[in-house]
């Protein structure tokens, strides 16, 4: 008796094919479920996509403040100070060429610490100007009764 293994084929599938619904569970409700409060920054929803869509109309923030150019192709960067690391709110997103971004003379390249030191100004000051192209009020500032 032969233990052979046979090779496994895979069958063709459509690209997005649709996902089978295998069961279902239906738990009684015994009580009305409490929904949590809508905020204006969801993660993940239409308010969230338009700003993403908005902060990439403006440009690269570092190219416009230190050398007053439009550089349209753009990462979004999330502002690191603060913040942790990868902890920080899709409003505290800011424009960055792939340079200023990921570069050597860029914020992830020179670090917190050495990016304000070579360009005299911070993640905060080009979050701020961003806000402000858009004309919302940056966090923390907003106007009170």
């Amino acid at each position: 008796m032969t233990f052979a293994r046979k090779p496994y084929v895979r069958k063709a599938q459509p690209l997005y094919a649709k996902v089978e619904c295998r069961g279902t569970y239906a738990a009684p409700v015994t009580e009305i479920p409490v929904s949590a409060p809508k905020t204006p920054h969801r993660a993940g929803g239409v308010a969230e996509q338009q700003h993403k869509a908005r902060l990439a109309g403006l440009g690269c923030m570092c190219c416009q403040m230190a050398l007053n150019v439009f550089t349209p192709d753009i990462e979004l960067h999330h502002l690191r100070a603060g913040q942790g690391w990868g902890k920080g709110d899709w409003m505290t997103l800011m424009p960055l060429c792939v340079e200023h971004h990921r570069g050597a003379s860029g914020v992830h390249g020179l670090g917190t610490k050495g990016f304000p030191k070579h360009y005299g100004f911070t993640e905060q000051d080009m979050l701020d100007r961003a806000l402000q192209l858009l004309n919302i009020a940056p966090i923390g500032q907003g106007d009170t009764l």
